[in-house]
C-alpha cells in the first residue's frame, strides 16, 4: 500500500508541476523535488529523467539559467538510452548551454528559482 500511495503521489506531482509551471514556478519546482524524493525512496529511478527535464525546462523558461544548469546536468547524467538514444544530442545541448531550450526566457518576468534539493544532487 505504501508503494502504491507513493506512485500515486508521484503522478499527482506530475500533474501539479504542469499546473504551476508558468503561474507559480517555485511551487512547481517544489513538486519536482517532492516527486524526485519519492522516486528515490521507492527506487523507481527509470522515471527520474522526466522530472529532471521538468525542473530544467521550468528554470530555463523563467530565465534562471544557473538552476537550469543544475537540472540539465542531472538530466544528462541520468539519461538511460546512451549516446544512440533519440534525446541524447538535445540533452547534451541543454547541459552545454542551458539557454538552448526553445522556450528559454519566454516568461517576461525572470525569477530565481532553485536547483534540485541537496539530497538529490
Amino acid at each position: 500500500p505504501e508503494y502504491d500511495a507513493g506512485l500515486t503521489r508521484i503522478q499527482q506531482c506530475e500533474d501539479l508541476i504542469l499546473d504551476y509551471a508558468s503561474s507559480d514556478p517555485r511551487r512547481s519546482i517544489e513538486y519536482v523535488n517532492e516527486a524526485l524524493n519519492l522516486i528515490k525512496r521507492f527506487d523507481v529511478q527509470s522515471i527520474a529523467s522526466a522530472f529532471y527535464y521538468d525542473g530544467y525546462q521550468i528554470c530555463a523558461m523563467h530565465g534562471d539559467y544557473n538552476s537550469a544548469q543544475k537540472w540539465a546536468d542531472l538530466l544528462f547524467d541520468t539519461y538511460l538510452d546512451g549516446d544512440h538514444g533519440e534525446n541524447y544530442n538535445k540533452y547534451l545541448r541543454y547541459k552545454n548551454n542551458p539557454r538552448s531550450h526553445e522556450r528559454a526566457g519566454c516568461v517576461r518576468i525572470f525569477r530565481t528559482l532553485s536547483g534540485p534539493s541537496p539530497d538529490l544532487a
